[in-house]
């Protein structure tokens, strides 16, 4: 558990309040174990294909797993390395942004990044949209071709000025 305080506050008083209330709270003598499952690597293209009969709207995603574990960065190297992914992935997002906001938008929206998946040991390159219904096979195609456009003929200058500015780096 966490807490966070921000703003202009008086310490003491808001210390006493933190207190007050989470005081009571212990952590048990023996705490339940963590399981972390493993998210195996494969050749082939999965698919799954989901319905919801409740559901109030459509999503395409992809997940290209990271063929090695996660590990946090510890040098300046990887630190660097986490840059140039947020700056790509700033970049493509501004691209699918630019799609969203067209005459006939191939989603409602799209994004893309470089992170977790639902498995704690495995990050990926992920991408997803929200789509009209009828739309998730053109969503799809459409996320991957950015992507490899990106992946085979880069970023222009202005791309990557616009991303700067925006605060990544």
């Amino acid at each position: 558990m966490a807490i966070v305080v921000v703003g202009d506050i008086n310490v003491d008083e808001i210390e006493k309040k933190i207190k007050d209330n989470f005081s009571k709270y212990k952590n048990p003598d023996k705490p339940k174990e963590r399981k972390t499952f493993d998210l195996p690597n494969h050749k082939e293209t999965l698919v799954a294909v989901e319905t919801d009969p409740d559901a109030t709207s459509s999503m395409v995603q992809f997940i290209m797993k990271d063929s090695e574990a996660y590990q946090p960065d510890v040098t300046v190297e990887q630190y660097n390395q986490s840059i140039i992914e947020n700056l790509t992935s700033t970049m493509l997002n501004n691209r699918l942004r630019e799609l969203v906001n067209s005459t006939n938008p191939p989603f409602t929206y799209g994004s893309v990044y470089h992170g977790g998946t639902y498995a704690r040991s495995k990050e990926g390159f992920q991408g997803f949209a929200m789509v009209k219904d009828g739309g998730q096979m053109n969503a799809l195609k459409v996320l991957l071709e950015e992507t490899e456009r990106a992946k085979r003929f880069g970023f222009t200058q202005t791309e990557l000025e616009r991303a700067k500015i925006s605060g990544i780096i």
